[in-house]
């Protein structure tokens, strides 16, 4: 008895001495029911799988078996599988199951090895929920540089007769590359959750964080739903969706497409030479209510046609979204509002815009008029010497500002000789300062906004060193744009370092002098 105590003790202690990865404790040939091992060099598939001496060996085994909640799945580090890995079984609210690897070395790798068939996707994820997947490499191709069929990393499927809401699906710190070839598709890619089907099934509380991903054909991350219109009375849209800390990048369309989801939030993420095979945003969402964008960079989203190629985008049937502390540099354009469908009441403040080369603002076509009223204040806009461009582009097809109020932004030039572009009817300026192009509105400056340090060419932010980021676009004590801004209400109570905002006038630009 004494002993069977002792024993007992030992496995509590070694349990709570938590370290950084959830699989370090691993180091024992006890075998624990719940935990399951696979080994690609030294395992078998006739082993029970519950210890790391007594491991599984391959994807069919680890997709055959249905796991059940509380379950921990471990994939040994530095091995490498390929083909695909299915997961069967789901966890429940307070036991999930989580999936991550163990013992010493990178990352396991699973290569799906550009194969079609069984959904073409290297992970699988069908009609299951209450899953954590960490620490995993994903590869998708046959070494073909054009296109192989489609083609994911990670594919969810909703499909389920009678639907499914799939709670808590979590996908951290993977590394994502090489997925299909030369592609432009907007339904293949890295990271891609569906609900498809006759009946309506959705995700609630999806998380996608920390995850890099580089070189693929088609999408970095998105989401898509037969369930999506927001003019629909069928429309089922997903929830909770956090997409957060990733770094996405040289992706053959969008880096990230937001779709079907209500009270999304993008934040932290770095979104780098999107759209190399076709044009496209590096962000935009599609069909959503109250989606919140903020805290991103993106850069690099140039090639030929000029149609779509823009940091951050509130798209079709985008209502209530905010775009809000973001970073766009080095694209061909900024920030889009398509005034097509149910565009209502976006609003883009406190962001920087640095060097973007073709325009800054990008409308909707002309035909198109159902965006409401949108708001766009107190952003900082820099273009250097030898850049010139049109503050509201046109690419692709005639397109005109509409339906938008500018207060308290900055748009400043190193020197003249860009031009405005197509302004089109209820356009308002107020507020505004104006340096090195023609005034618009009322209540204007054409002062220099003297900045601390701008146009320092800073890339790939640590968001971690947040606020001490970007700080050369702050105001010199003796800026004269200090306190002359218009008052806004609901502006979100501070600035794009996170200083607050007072009763009074603000400051014009995306800065607030600290009282």
């Amino acid at each position: 008895m004494k002993n069977i105590i002792l024993m007992n003790f030992f496995l509590l202690m070694l349990f709570a001495c938590g370290t950084e990865s959830s699989s370090d404790f691993i180091d024992t040939n006890i075998e624990i029911k719940n935990q399951y091992y696979v080994d690609a060099s030294g395992g078998s598939d006739s082993n029970s799988g519950n210890s790391p001496e007594s491991a599984w060996k391959t994807l069919y085994k680890v997709s055959s078996f249905t796991f059940s909640p509380g379950d921990k799945l471990f994939f040994k580090s530095g091995e490498v599988w390929n083909g695909q890995l299915k997961l069967k079984g789901s966890g429940n609210d307070g036991s999930p199951i989580i999936l991550d690897q163990y013992g010493e070395g990178g990352k396991p790798i699973i290569n799906g090895g550009g194969a079609t068939t069984n959904s073409g996707a290297t992970l699988l994820l069908k009609n299951i929920q209450f899953w954590e997947i960490n620490n995993l490499e994903l590869t998708n191709t046959n070494g073909n540089s054009n296109y192989q069929g489609d083609l994911w990393a990670i594919l969810g499927q909703l499909d389920e007769a009678g639907g499914i809401e799939a709670k808590h699906i979590y996908i951290r710190d993977c590394y994502i590359h090489d997925v299909n070839g030369k592609v432009a598709t907007k339904t293949t890619g890295g990271i891609y959750m569906t609900a498809f089907g006759n009946d309506p099934s959705r995700y609630n509380d999806l998380r996608i964080e920390n995850n890099i991903i580089d070189n693929v054909g088609g999408l970095g991350i998105a989401n898509q739903s037969s369930y999506a219109s927001i003019t629909s009375n069928s429309r089922y849209p997903s929830l909770n969706i956090i997409i957060r800390g990733n770094i996405i990048s040289n992706t053959g369309r969008n880096n990230m497409i937001i779709r079907a989801s209500d009270g999304a939030i993008v934040e932290h993420n770095t979104l780098i030479n999107s759209s190399r095979y076709d044009t496209g945003h590096s962000v935009f969402c599609f069909n959503t209510i109250g989606v919140k964008i903020q805290f991103n960079e993106a850069y690099g989203n140039k090639g030929p046609g000029d149609m779509d190629r823009g940091g951050f985008d509130a798209d079709y049937n985008s209502k209530n979204t905010l775009i809000q502390y973001n970073y766009s540099h080095d694209n061909q354009w900024g920030f889009g509002i398509m005034k097509r469908a149910v565009n209502e009441n976006v609003v883009i403040r406190y962001n920087i815009s640095e060097n973007d080369d073709t325009a800054i603002y990008f409308f909707g076509f002309n035909n198109r008029t159902g965006m409401t009223k949108a708001l766009i204040y107190n952003n900082t806009h820099f273009i250097k010497a030898g850049i010139k461009l049109s503050v509201f582009g046109s690419g692709g097809a005639a397109r005109t500002a509409f339906n938008t109020d500018f207060y308290n932004n900055i748009f400043y030039f190193e020197e003249p000789g860009s031009n405005w572009g197509q302004i089109g009817s209820m356009v308002n300026f107020s507020n505004n300062c104006f340096y090195n192009i023609s005034p618009k509105g009322e209540n204007y400056t054409t002062s220099n906004p003297l900045f601390v340090n701008p146009n320092e060419g800073i890339s790939d932010i640590e968001w971690s060193q947040y606020p001490n980021i970007l700080t050369g676009y702050q105001l010199k004590q003796n800026s004269p744009l200090i306190g002359i801004g218009k008052i806004i209400d609901n502006n979100g109570g501070k600035d794009f370092w996170g200083n607050p905002l007072y009763n009074d006038n603000p400051d014009i630009g995306a800065f607030e002098y600290p009282n």
